[in-house]
């Protein structure tokens, strides 16, 4: 069943809460006249990529608290649309992780999920990057469960919508748990720098998703505070490319 799915892929400013929850704002606006309804943003969009030692000020993640509760608020009138944000939340045990090289208080690396001014679902990314450029380890801790949740396809019939962010892609575990949870459609948000090659080998991963789980997968990059390689890629069995996007891209 078709689901028209807009892709905010924009020019996320670090620190700038409130200005980036006003681009998601005005994006989801545009997408919904357009008819889609479901709006993906990138990976920590709403703090924007990467904020690194910022994420250890509670006062910061209060701050993207409030920007998600902003784009809530702001779009709770479109009935039906669905809104990915991706943002750092605090975790709710409050235990975090602790061995003898690391403390890190719980705070997750986040997908929210948004419809009609409530939050409906949550992901946080399992598979922390630690390597090059990638420092998650310091500031996140890795999520558990997998995320599926609704969304309207055309004539109101619903769609199983499954979440990862970036790094859970490149493992079999996490998709194939979404698949059994019940997707239907695998959604992966990311911010990736740029590197030679690497385009590549995502599409061979995302295929190989795919095959492994008879999904339909849509992945979502950007990271602006990096040369990153953009263009949205929307994958069944084999990967093809979707047309690319410098601002808002439109995946049928």
């Amino acid at each position: 069943m078709p689901l028209k799915i807009c892709v905010a892929q924009l020019n996320y400013c670090v620190g700038d809460m409130p200005g980036n929850a006003q681009k998601i704002i005005a994006a989801a606006r545009a997408a919904y006249q357009d008819g889609a309804r479901l709006l993906l943003t990138p990976e920590l969009a709403i703090c924007g990529y990467a904020a690194e030692d910022l994420f250890l000020r509670p006062s910061f993640i209060q701050a993207c608290d409030d920007a998600v509760n902003l784009v809530a608020g702001e779009l709770a009138g479109l009935k039906g649309l669905t809104v990915v944000v991706g943002a750092p939340t605090q975790g709710s045990s409050g235990q975090g992780l602790r061995t003898k090289s690391v403390a890190v208080q719980q705070r997750h690396n986040a997908a929210i999920v948004l419809r009609e001014g409530q939050c409906i679902a949550s992901y946080a990314k399992r598979k922390l990057p630690n390597y090059q450029v990638f420092d998650e380890h310091r500031y996140f801790t890795p999520g558990k469960e997998s995320c599926v949740f609704e969304a309207a396809g055309a004539g109101g019939q619903a769609i199983r919508v499954g979440l990862l962010i970036c790094e859970d892609a490149w493992f079999e575990a996490p998709a194939r748990q979404a698949k059994e949870a019940g997707a239907e459609l695998l959604l992966v948000i990311n911010a990736s720098p740029f590197h030679v090659g690497k385009g590549g080998e995502r599409e061979v991963m995302m295929g190989e998703r795919c095959q492994a789980t008879s999904l339909r997968v849509t992945r979502l990059p950007c990271r602006p505070t990096a040369r990153w390689p953009g263009a949205p890629r929307a994958s069944r069995k084999t990967c093809f490319r979707s047309r690319p996007c410098a601002a808002l891209g439109r995946l049928n």
